[in-house]
């Protein structure tokens, strides 16, 4: 299995069940927010803007890898960025409606999305929100975004027997 900070070849095939905050984007204010910063972002050619958002995903206790993650948010070309704000802001939450496998969300200590939102689009599924840790909580927390996923297949009936957790 795929710990959260290890990737390998098999994290999308997990990730498809897995979403870690914030996407799904269901909050309209948020989607709103992204769909009005693409053009700061097509635009922002010395990384700055990019720089000062990410800077507000941190909570205090986030120390583990924020200077690295701030550092390398401006490697992203310019345009790409912007493409990914304008499809989280335009993302139709209800898909989420349509899903056919078991989904699990785990917010961070202050997620983008309200559970009953999820819960609504997606009466299934299971939500889980870490401690301590902002959005980039599978980084920081990896251990307690390990567990909800751990617990997660194995309740689903999605683990391998005797495979490494």
């Amino acid at each position: 299995m795929t710990r959260a900070g290890e990737p390998n070849a098999t994290t999308f095939a997990e990730m498809s069940r897995t979403t870690v905050d914030p996407a799904p984007i269901t909050n309209e204010r948020a989607k709103a927010f992204f769909r009005e910063s693409v053009g700061a972002v097509a635009a922002d050619g010395d990384g700055a803007w990019r720089m000062k958002f990410v800077e507000g995903m941190f909570l205090p206790t986030d120390a583990v890898r924020r200077a690295a993650i701030i550092e390398q948010m401006p490697g992203t070309p310019p345009a790409i960025a912007a493409e990914i704000m304008r499809v989280m802001g335009e993302f139709d939450a209800s898909t989420l409606a349509r899903a056919t496998v078991p989904v699990v969300s785990i917010g961070s200590a202050v997620p983008a999305n309200a559970s009953a939102d999820l819960r609504r689009l997606c009466p299934a599924i299971t939500v889980g929100q870490t401690v301590g840790a902002g959005h980039f909580n599978q980084l920081e927390v990896p251990g307690q975004v390990n567990a909800m996923i751990e617990r997660f297949l194995a309740v689903n009936g999605l683990s391998t027997p005797g495979a490494e957790a």
